[in-house]
């Protein structure tokens, strides 16, 4: 390449955006920043770290590689990525430390051609994918739904659209994004709920700057002249803020980067055969010569002249048979910069190619699953190896390996029913002696199906595993303990291990309507599996009604039926699991005629509106049934209208709710006591349950954020966000918007324990958390807004089996609020539930197998044993379809309970307040300030003046504290009905700062 501008100096500071637009810190930069690969295709990265001046540096440190997700592929020590046989999408990873501090660049990366997830067949794609706009600017952003690499029209659902991070501006559910004053880089996100699957499409915004300037060159031959067409050119942005372009060179070799953002670029140019070059006339990323643009600017005349690279060609076989390996790596290291690697991998026929290379001596070495690394001439280390002479424009034939063979099990996976080559299976091998151990070695498939398993020498249980099929281990078998074991000798292959798996099982009938037989559309039907950790098969009905459940694995199912307006039901015409009739699947099977006759279910349908006639769009309403555990809700349109399905025969009391408004109780009732019930007779359609909600005021203390899913970041609507004060008293409540959006307003000066918790998902406290202690308490000054508490929740699983039961304090006493969480056996939360006013709490959508029941809820500690110092879990089986009705939880006051909750400015001066409640029973919280640190003694006496316990013997901060007493003495024994007095004591050393009396009185 020959620079025809040298370098570019075209203004010293760029006009818009010119905090973001420069890089504040060194960044790490890789390239490419997007790739699409067939299966088994390969792709060298590159990456480099730039100054804050925008100039590369040279470092010693060793960039640390890897994949996310692993299955996409592997990658060598130096950016050579490999993809594997499954398609799917992902990023390579690239993390350099540098004196304790880690740069991090990412690139894109695709596997398989269209639709990349074939477990959905289905994608969310967002147009434009990248956009810019100035602060205020307003720009339309479309979704549509790709059906196995085609685009399709959306179909009628409901597009939830939403920003990240929020400050960057606002987006309609309609897709009409309008850019905020903040300037920064985010995401526009959509997902909708679409044939059973969350399905999410993102779009990278920046804010602040326009993306209209351009970049425009010629690729051209050096060695011959003339022009190379379909050479790619490469944009990489500098700094915080990401911009990637690529484009292809025409047939007069001339390319132009447009819808540029301004800022600094690395360019670099690349063809087939040639030695990739960056601007200006360097191979080398540390070399790099970064081009300036500026705004609304294009920048001409960055040529490149490439150079024909050198070739190095040859084969791949196995030393002890001469067959071709495919698939082997094949890597040339530059002898006077060993840093510097070229890879290639061999076909099915053995051959490579490793092209692009410049003039130098190569040592050259080859490497294969199962197989010996070597290097040539037939060398075992780089001291032996023989060089290898490239020079450019030339092929270096002939430089051949014959790999000598290691340990490793090897065979072909394929289709039992058409004898078709699997690729992409999985074959993993545990040693004979560990029976319990999990599969240690584990490999893929090829396109052919053939794999290559390297172990150590000893004998093994086999297994073969593909999407689609059932599993089965060698030979032919699907039990382990039937398992044929596979004996590996040193430095030898064990072949023939083949695998000819058996498709799953198929399940099919239909799904009417019980009264006139007429086929119900768009219908859920499950199979849930009776073996724990085991996922259930979905599907929907077709317009005819009919469905087909595949991919069914052999086992135990109980299957569900449900649809909009119509009740649940399993198989066979059970209304509940304990009556429903299991299926037996078999190992290839066809079950036909596996069919559901659903009958309507009730509903209750209204307005909410604000005061003023105006609707409130996506308020929540809930219907709970009257002494029951059975609730359902639902979300207010544009019109304010809103209609609860799936409602079951019984009496009903409603409530509505919508951020910046007080919620209300039907007809017109604030609290629950004072509500009107609502009956609903079964099937029935009531209608005219409205709201006129009031609108609460704003000039108190808030708390706001954001409530998304965990998984993909999409903002849950119709979310419960609730604020508990710290040291006890009664909750506020919030609910998300469409956006995920929340704010509990009314809330006075203090700390607040913050939960959150959705339908399908499991709560948490603030700051991810799972259990009150260790939870982050959120501080608020009244009248102000404490912002940025957000919650990422965790989606749970689904199940048929539901876990019923109550949360009682130890004197009988219901607790309401307390977060009730299912674990598996694995550590791992399976389940969420809330207890209600009367502490009944509903964990619903279990899969089978054995949990423990874990309840949290601050001053609180769950004790089922009845002893005073431990703390322990419900277990619960769930099998044979068989729920749970009794899982009731006895909690204890946690007279330990001492949190912090000085907020703003410290206190002024001490104080001991009056306990609350009081009388009490069984607990009460007390509470005090300290202007000063000290060593705290707070201590109470019964009428006689004796000690009964002590609760704070500890040196404390300055602060305010709330300290909750549980009504026991220091021995756990609760203590009788009568005149109690509590004295708190702070000292500084032997003097005292502050004593102080005040008497309690406790009422059983």
């Amino acid at each position: 390449m020959r620079g025809s501008k040298g370098v570019l100096m075209l203004l010293a500071v760029l006009v818009a955006f010119s905090v973001a637009s420069t890089a504040l810190a060194d960044v790490l930069v890789i390239v490419p920043q997007e790739v699409t690969l067939p299966p088994g295709g390969h792709v060298k990265f590159h990456v480099q770290l730039f100054n804050n001046q925008h100039m590369p540096q040279r470092v010693q440190e060793q960039v640390e590689w890897s994949v996310e997700p692993e299955w996409l592929g592997k990658i060598s020590d130096d950016g050579f990525f490999i993809a594997g046989e499954r398609p799917g999408k992902g990023e390579v990873i690239a993390r350099l430390t540098i004196l304790n501090r880690v740069y991090k660049a990412t690139a894109k990366v695709k596997v398989g051609p269209g639709v990349v997830d074939m477990a959905r067949g289905m994608e969310l794609i967002i147009k434009p994918a990248q956009a810019a706009l100035l602060p205020g600017e307003q720009l339309q952003f479309t979704a549509r739904i790709v059906f196995a690499g085609n685009v399709q029209p959306m179909p009628p659902v409901l597009i939830n659209w939403a920003v990240r991070p929020d400050s960057l501006g606002k987006i309609t559910q309609s897709g009409l994004f309008e850019a905020g004053n903040v300037r920064g880089q985010g995401l526009v996100i959509a997902y909708v709920e679409f044939m059973g699957e969350r399905l999410v499409g993102k779009a990278h915004i920046v804010v602040g700057m326009k993306a209209a300037s351009a970049i425009a060159g010629t690729v051209l031959d050096e060695d011959l002249g003339g022009a190379i067409a379909g050479a790619t050119v490469t944009a990489q942005r500098i700094g915080e803020i990401r911009w990637y372009r690529r484009v292809q060179t025409d047939q007069d070799g001339n390319y132009m980067l447009g819808d540029l953002l301004p800022g600094y670029y690395v360019i670099r140019a690349k063809a087939k055969g040639f030695i990739a070059e960056f601007y200006q006339d360097v191979r080398k990323f540390s070399e790099a010569t970064p081009v300036q643009v500026a705004e609304k600017d294009t920048v001409r005349g960055i040529d490149f002249h490439l150079n024909h690279g050198g070739v190095i060609t040859g084969t791949v076989v196995s030393e002890a048979d001469s067959m071709p390996i495919a698939r082997a790596h094949v890597f040339a290291v530059l002898k006077l910069n060993p840093k510097v690697k070229y890879h290639a991998v061999t076909n099915d026929s053995g051959k490579y190619a490793i092209e692009g290379l410049p003039t130098g001596s190569y040592l050259v070495g080859a490497d294969a699953e199962g197989y010996t690394m070597e290097f040539y001439d037939d060398a075992h280390s780089l001291m032996e190896a023989t060089l290898v002479q490239v020079q450019e424009g030339n092929e270096t034939s002939g430089i051949d390996f014959a790999l000598s063979v290691r340990s490793a099990i090897s065979g072909r996976v394929i289709s039992q029913k058409d004898s078709t080559a699997i690729p992409g299976a999985v074959v993993v091998a545990r040693p004979l002696n560990m029976p319990n151990a999990v599969a240690l070695f584990r490999t893929r498939t090829d396109s052919s199906g053939r794999y290559v398993l390297q172990v150590p020498p000893g004998n093994y249980i086999v297994r073969a595993e593909a999407d689609s099929f059932n599993a089965e281990f060698y030979d032919d078998v699907y039990d382990p303990a039937l398992a044929t074991p596979v004996a590996v000798q040193e430095n030898a292959h064990t072949s023939g291990i083949d695998f000819a798996l058996a498709p799953m099982s198929v399940v099919r009938g239909t799904v009417t309507d019980e009264a006139d037989q007429s086929p119900i559309a768009n219908a859920w039907v499950w199979a849930f599996p009776e073996i724990p950790d085991r996922e259930p098969v979905k599907t929907r009905t077709n317009s005819d009604g009919t469905y087909e459940l595949n991919r069914l694995a052999p086992g135990i199912y109980f299957l569900k039926a449900a649809a909009k307006g119509y009740n649940p039901e399993f198989y066979e015409e059970a209304a509940r699991l304990a009556d429903a009739t299991p299926v037996q699947i078999g190992y290839d099977q066809v079950l036909e005629n596996v069919n559901f006759t659903l009958t309507k279910a009730a509903s209750i349908s209204g307005t909410v509106l604000a005061d003023d006639g105006s609707p409130v769009v996506r308020a929540v309403v809930i219907a709970k049934m009257v002494d029951s555990h059975f609730a359902r809700k639902a979300l207010t349109d544009e019109n304010g209208a809103y209609t609860i399905e799936g409602l079951k025969e019984g009496t009903y009391i409603v409530k509505a709710m919508a951020e910046g408004f007080y919620p209300e109780f039907y007809d017109n009732a604030q609290n629950r006591e004072d509500a009107t019930p609502v009956a609903v007779a079964a099937s029935q359609q009531v209608t005219g349950i409205d709201f006129s909600l009031t609108p609460a005021p704003d000039n108190q203390g808030a708390i706001t954020g954001i409530v998304r899913n965990e998984k993909d970041e999409a903002p849950i609507a119709g979310a419960f966000v609730m604020a508990l004060p710290v040291g006890g008293g009664k909750p506020s409540f919030a609910v998300t918007n469409a956006e995920g959006r929340y704010k509990i307003t009314g809330l006075a000066t203090g700390k607040y324990f913050v939960a959150a918790w959705a339908e399908g998902y499991v709560g948490e406290f603030y700051d991810d958390a799972r259990n009150w202690r260790r939870a982050t308490p959120v501080a608020v000054v009244s009248p102000n807004v404490t912002h940025g508490i957000h919650f990422d929740l965790k989606p749970k699983h689904v199940g048929p089996y539901v876990i019923q039961g109550r949360i009682l304090a130890r004197n009988g006493q219901p607790l309401a609020y307390v977060l009730v969480f299912a674990v598996s056996k694995h550590g791992q939360v399976i389940g969420f539930g809330l207890s209600d006013e009367n502490g009944y709490y509903t964990i619903a959508g279990m899969p089978a197998g054995h949990f423990k029941i874990f309840a949290t809820a601050p001053g609180w500690m769950q004790n089922n044993d009845g002893d005073p110092s431990t703390q322990d879990s419900l277990a619960v089986d769930l099998s044979s379809g068989q729920d749970t009705y009794q899982a009731d939880i006895t909690m204890d006051v946690d007279f330990m309970t001492d949190v912090s909750e000085g907020v703003g400015a410290l206190p002024s001066e001490f104080a001991l307040h009056q306990n609350y409640p009081n009388p009490f029973n069984p607990e009460t919280a007390i509470r005090f300030e300290i202007p000063v640190a000290g060593k705290v003694t707070l201590k109470i006496y019964n009428a006689l003046g004796q000690e009964v316990i002590t609760l704070v013997n500890a040196s404390r901060e300055p602060g305010k504290y709330a300290v909750t007493w549980n009504g026991r003495d220091r021995a756990g024994n609760r203590v009788p009905s009568g005149i109690y007095f509590y004295q708190l004591k702070v000292q500084d050393g032997s003097r005292v700062l502050f004593r102080q009396v005040r008497k309690m009185t406790l009422m059983k």
